[in-house]
């Protein structure tokens, strides 16, 4: 995720092209999976997290590292302080949501539709 997530960042100028770029890459992937995959971390968060401490701290350790990445990218794009931090949390949650409702719907089209919201979000922050 982190490479995916730098490389749209890396390859588009604006916040919210990378964005587009990065939800557009993980529709990609999770059509030629067949609708099966989604979002790793998620999926060991809602199933294995609340059996052990350990994979808790491991989830949440992982999420604050993407969280922390994306923040410093953000920043690198214009956005900094509390701005990168608001925007960097809307994008992740923006992003699990529509890998969801993408793989349930067995359709990109929420996360195309989930990218022209976090653009209308960053113009707004």
């Amino acid at each position: 995720m982190a490479k995916t997530v730098r490389r749209a960042f890396e390859r588009n100028e604006t916040i919210e092209d990378a964005v587009s770029w990065w939800y557009r890459k993980a529709g990609e992937a999770l059509a030629a999976d067949g609708y099966r995959g989604g979002c790793p971390l998620a999926t060991i968060t809602l199933e294995m997290a609340h059996a052990s401490p350990a994979i808790t701290k491991a989830c949440e350790d992982a999420f604050a590292a993407w969280h922390a990445l994306l923040v410093g990218l953000l920043g690198a794009h214009g956005a900094d302080g509390e701005r990168a931090e608001d925007l960097a949390t809307a994008i992740v949650s923006n992003l699990e949501g529509a890998l969801l409702v993408s793989r349930v719907r067995r359709s990109p089209d929420p996360l195309d539709r989930a990218a022209r919201h976090v653009a209308l979000v960053v113009r707004a922050a």
